[in-house]
């Protein structure tokens, strides 16, 4: 009743203590406020404690914990500092009072809490053993008393019971499972019988702690018990990366605890305690892309950089993040967070972008994030452009009247591109959605030599182009053999020139005609009859094909024959020129 009484009054203070007044500060932020007064005795006598407390000074919106890492310091330090006890009530009515247990040591004829009591004759004790160690009798100044049978179970012998524990390797400071791993010893003195140990962790101050399952079996030491040996071990062992429970970031004291008989005994603590913090194993992956992280699939382009991001969930130690394209790694880091640049290539298209990340957990148990499926464009390129049976060649000669000319353009792309044959300036065809185009040019002439150019472009707005020189030899046989000329559309275009070659002749022939009949009689600066009739009672050759050219603009030869071809002919003035001009 006594221990239940304690613990609440514990409670009642140590909520108290941690309620931080926000708000309502004497001191300054990060500062201890005046203690408050001492709280009622836990007893009336026989050696009780009291406490008291003082709040801590920090922002309002924080809990005492959080206030006391803001402030940068530990949970030991806010909760060490925050409360104060003292014993209180040393009174021992028939007794004397221990400062070392804080309670009374009672006299032979007493006995209680404090010593209140007298005690009943040492008769009342019942000694009747049931069973090798089971019997428990009250006697003046002890709680309980156990005893075992000796001497052929004739008599009842009363068995070591000092039970105290001890942490026997405790650590100086505290320990980090992520560095290494934790052992932790509990032994006991000589007692009887075997103890049940039990491991304990506290995550607050509130004294009261949780069941560790995870320790090692009971060890004994070999021998008889003696006064004071360390006969029973209990092992605790934290592995390294060992972590807690949730798999969250947690700090945790662990002290051990004891008792002889779970039904006749109380429970022992070990004073002495170590703060262990655990690890925290990788527990989720996820690759972004901008904010999201839902994509599937991701339209890029051959040769623009894409920018992708992996994060994981708080780890301890840190995790490697690992990044694949495909079943091919690309980078590797350490870190919660990791960013890939990546220029992709069309033979990129269709792999998968993926990270992934482990810590303590070996590399093939590493978790995976979500995966992004590929879809490569590929950016238009003009590979070539060519005359057939002239391949790589960018200056290419041939024949006039070459018949067939093909003109063949290569071009890559994903999407397909639309891609363009000119001629100069001039397009010659044009199409969509290829990757290969060609022109037939289905006889050549003199007129198509020059620059021939393909020009690609895509749905990104990329343009290029490839040109090739095209030079034209002069074939006589064109214009000498017309005949034999098969080409259909050749032809068509004789045929034309022919009607053009009529139309221009008959139109010349009729304008000189009128131009003629329009002159006669007047005066034609070197073509008057008295210059022909001079010229002609000369026979003066030279001048007269001076003259004549200087009329007509042309070249006449053999002037002695035309001029004596003249004298046939009427001397008439009118009637000689016309037949000169004739036969011109």
């Amino acid at each position: 009743m006594t221990v239940i009484v304690y613990l609440i009054v514990f409670t009642v203070v140590h909520f108290t203590s941690t309620n931080v007044e926000a708000g309502s500060c004497s001191v300054d932020i990060c500062n201890w406020e005046p203690w408050k007064s001492w709280s009622d005795c836990s007893r009336t006598c026989g050696g009780g404690t009291r406490r008291r407390s003082r709040p801590y000074c920090c922002k309002a919106e924080l809990n005492f914990d959080d206030c006391i890492r803001d402030c940068g310091h530990d949970w030991d330090y806010g909760h060490t500092y925050a409360n104060d006890k003292e014993f209180c009530n040393k009174i021992c009515y028939n007794g004397v009072y221990s400062y070392g247990i804080n309670q009374c040591t009672c006299n032979d004829e007493f006995y209680g809490t404090c010593c209140e009591n007298e005690c009943p004759h040492i008769e009342h004790c019942k000694r009747s053993c049931s069973s090798s160690w089971n019997t428990k009798c009250l006697e003046c100044n002890y709680d309980q008393i156990l005893f075992k049978k000796t001497e052929g179970d004739t008599k009842c012998e009363q068995i070591p019971q000092n039970l105290t524990l001890h942490l026997e390797n405790s650590p100086s400071k505290d320990q980090d499972l992520t560095n290494n791993a934790v052992t932790l010893k509990c032994t006991t003195g000589c007692i009887f019988p075997t103890p049940s140990f039990i491991w304990y962790y506290l995550q607050s101050s509130d004294g009261f702690g949780s069941k560790w399952s995870n320790s090692e079996p009971v060890t004994k030491t070999p021998g008889q018990c003696k006064e004071f040996q360390k006969m029973f071990t209990s092992t605790l062992v934290l592995r390294k990366y060992t972590v807690f429970n949730d798999n969250a970031d947690h700090t945790v004291r662990f002290q051990c605890g004891a008792t002889i008989m779970n039904d006749t005994s109380d429970e022992v603590k070990t004073q002495s305690s170590v703060n262990i913090r655990f690890a925290v194993r990788v527990a989720k992956v996820s690759l972004k892309i901008g904010s999201s992280s839902r994509v599937s699939s991701l339209n890029v382009t051959d040769g623009i950089s894409e920018i992708f991001k992996c994060t994981t969930s708080d780890s301890r130690p840190l995790p490697i993040i690992v990044w694949y394209i495909g079943r091919t790694e690309k980078l590797r880091v350490v870190g919660t967070e990791s960013t890939l640049a990546f220029i992709p290539s069309i033979t990129d298209s269709g792999k998968e972008v993926y990270c992934k990340a482990f810590n303590i957990q070996p590399e093939n148990e590493a978790l995976s994030s979500n995966k992004v499926s590929l879809y490569v464009k590929e950016r238009a390129s003009v590979h070539s452009l060519y005359v057939d049976e002239h391949a790589g060649e960018t200056n290419v000669t041939i024949n006039e009247n070459y018949v067939n000319l093909q003109l063949t353009c290569n071009i890559s792309g994903n999407p397909a591109s639309s891609v363009e044959i000119k001629f100069e300036e001039k397009s010659l065809i044009e199409k969509a959605n290829i990757n290969e185009l060609r022109f037939v040019r289905q006889r050549v002439a003199c007129f198509h030599k020059g620059e021939y150019s393909c020009v690609g472009k895509d749905e990104l707005g990329v343009i290029t182009n490839k040109t090739l020189n095209l030079f034209v030899n002069y074939d006589p046989s064109v214009y000498v053999g017309i005949e034999t000329m098969d080409s259909s559309d050749f032809k068509i275009a004789t045929i034309i020139l022919g009607i053009i070659s009529v139309i221009c002749i008959g139109t010349s022939a009729g304008i000189l005609i009128w131009f003629k009949r329009k002159t006669k009689g007047t005066d034609r600066k070197s073509c008057t009859k008295s210059s022909h009739k001079s010229q002609i009672d000369r026979f003066d050759n030279k001048s007269y094909e001076t003259e004549m050219q200087e009329c007509t603009g042309r070249v006449y030869e053999n002037l002695p024959q035309q001029y004596a071809d003249l004298k046939a002919f009427t001397r008439d003035e009118m009637t000689t020129y016309d037949v000169i001009d004739n036969r011109l």
